[in-house]
């Protein structure tokens, strides 16, 4: 009977040990979440003024990305070497012509509105929703911003939504990772994916594909 009450007594006093391990546990797994969880207001703001430098800066023309260097407050590493490359790629082929039999032929050109997905760009846009997340890859973080687009211009006019994709490495800034635009205006599906196509439809002269 001794025996029996002890293992008892020690059962319980282990459950008891257990459930003290298990509730710091969950506390200290709620504060790590705490410590993690991307600063809203801030990252909001954050990435708001860059989209708006973002348009501001290439006011939907082409044109600003053969005139200056690729600003690099605004791309993500991966995505401004992209940019670099396709205009690389766009003036090499300016020169070609220019020095060709056939001068007045057109080269290969980032034309249009190329940070949006109608070709003529937009009048204005309207954010309407930011989400934020932990990014492993690039560390740090990243959001996924769902923008509301309209011209006006055209007649009649053209309303479509497409989404930027940010991340901030490292807490260096927020920067434009991906652009995912409109599928049924636009003739890829998203930037990387267009400037890819871009770089491998126009290689250099000489070269031949693999």
């Amino acid at each position: 009977m001794a025996s029996t009450s002890l293992f008892i007594y020690q059962t319980m006093n282990l459950f008891k040990h257990l459930c003290i391990i298990l509730s710091a546990s969950f506390v200290l797994t709620g504060c790590s979440k705490n410590e993690h969880t991307p600063q809203t207001p801030a990252a909001d703001s954050e990435i708001r003024h860059t989209i708006a430098t973002l348009y501001a800066t290439y006011e939907d023309s082409h044109e600003r990305l053969y005139d200056q260097p690729i600003a690099s407050n605004l791309f993500s590493a991966d995505l401004k070497w992209l940019l670099e490359q396709a205009v690389k790629t766009s003036k090499a082929d300016i020169e070609r012509v220019a020095k060709s039999e056939h001068p007045t032929d057109k080269p290969a050109l980032l034309e249009g509105s190329p940070f949006t997905s109608l070709y003529e760009g937009k009048t204005s846009y309207t954010i309407q929703s930011i989400n934020i997340a932990e990014s492993v890859d690039p560390l740090g973080t990243q959001a996924d911003v769902r923008i509301d687009m309209e011209n006006t211009a055209v007649s009649p006019k053209i309303t479509w939504t497409e989404s930027i994709h940010m991340v901030n490495a490292y807490d260096s800034g927020w920067r434009v990772n991906n652009i995912f635009f409109a599928k049924e205006i636009a003739h890829t599906p998203d930037l990387v994916t267009g400037l890819k196509q871009f770089i491998a439809a126009n290689p250099p002269a000489g070269s031949t594909s693999p």
